[in-house]
């Protein structure tokens, strides 16, 4: 249970897990649908850290040519200005390599940003260019989609929030096609200033809906701030709820902020342990 890579975010579960109560896989066959956002939510949460950590990296963007990728050894990482407060950042995984948190990465991602890193109102927009990502249950999906990243100031805690939005996902691999679309507050509560990447912290609120790869709609909710580090590939405390259509809510449970790769998965009074990855 112990976790190794360095990286952020929750992850895709895998149906391996304890129980109490009546097991939801006989009165209630929709599962699908939460196994798929948790995935999605993952790679999302994956690409918001790698272009925020870039950019940091960057210099704040106030330099151009190649930088040195952080989270991928066969990325390369370049910045150009365009115009005046205007770049475009490009990273770029060639064939594909395994990445820190044990996904392998292929093609590119494209960051357009209007302004400086370090300037409140500055936003940056990610658009994909034949980005593949394989996970760890070993299949390799196809990315299309609008991400956009506001710095829109402090908040009364003292943090730096961004307002994440994505639209029109689509994922598509051998199992069928994923839709999913999310409106995200994102509260960088620690390692803001420190030049450290692997400090920083970060707590998501917000909601998401899409569609499974089994073709079932569903809607989702953050109803406890998820956590996020950069020392952990998974999401390490926080709940959230995923309504499947004509389907019982389920929650999520992240736990108490422990780097594990587990979850527990609760529908109706029935409850399991679910394995990230």
């Amino acid at each position: 249970m112990k976790i190794t890579h360095v990286f952020l975010l929750a992850s895709l579960a895998v149906l391996a897990f304890s129980s109490c109560g009546t097991d939801p896989i006989a009165a209630d066959k929709e599962i699908q649908s939460s196994i798929d956002h948790a995935f999605v939510q993952s790679e999302f949460s994956n690409l918001q850290n790698i272009i925020d950590v870039e950019a940091q990296l960057s210099d704040d963007l106030n330099k151009t040519g190649s930088l040195q990728g952080y989270f991928c050894s066969c990325s390369t990482v370049g910045v150009v200005q365009n115009s005046t407060n205007n770049y475009t950042m490009t990273i770029d995984y060639g064939s594909g390599c395994v990445c820190l948190d044990g996904r392998r990465r292929a093609g590119k991602l494209i960051a357009v940003f209007n302004g400086k890193w370090n300037v409140n109102g500055t936003s940056v927009t990610i658009t994909p260019e034949d980005y593949q990502v394989t996970g760890l249950n070993g299949k390799t999906y196809d990315f299309s989609f609008t991400h956009t990243i506001t710095r829109t100031g402090i908040n009364s805690a003292g943090h730096l929030v961004l307002a994440v939005v994505v639209k029109d996902a689509v994922l598509t691999s051998s199992d069928g096609t994923i839709r999913w679309e999310s409106t995200r507050n994102v509260a960088w509560t620690q390692g803001i200033l420190d030049g450290n990447p692997t400090t920083n912290v970060y707590e998501i609120t917000g909601s998401a809906s899409g569609t499974s790869s089994n073709n079932v709609s569903f809607t989702v909710s953050i109803d406890e701030p998820l956590v996020i580090k950069a020392t952990c590939p998974h999401i390490v405390q926080g709940v959230l709820s995923l309504t499947p259509a004509g389907r019982l809510t389920r929650t999520l449970d992240y736990g108490n902020g422990a780097c594990d790769n587990e979850a527990l998965l609760v529908i109706d009074t029935f409850s399991r342990t679910i394995t990230l990855w």
